[in-house]
């Protein structure tokens, strides 16, 4: 079972991205959205190579938090 919310964040410099994580986050992507609406994840979620196939759950492919 997986549970994902959505968290603003803070431009800080033009260059670093400042965000608090919820209590409990144990994996998170990074999503940006430019002024035309593009919007581009870190990691990527699917299989760029066959992404409609994805196997992968969310967590394998997201940013762990720690250990």
């Amino acid at each position: 079972y997986e549970e994902w919310f959505r968290k603003t964040a803070d431009l800080v410099n033009q260059k670093t991205v400042k965000a608090e994580l919820p209590q409990g986050t144990t994996h998170y992507f990074i999503n940006l959205i430019d002024e035309n609406n593009f919007l581009r994840s870190y990691p990527e979620v699917l299989d760029t190579k066959n992404p409609s196939k994805s196997q992968i759950n969310y967590a394998q492919r997201a940013i762990s938090v720690g250990p």
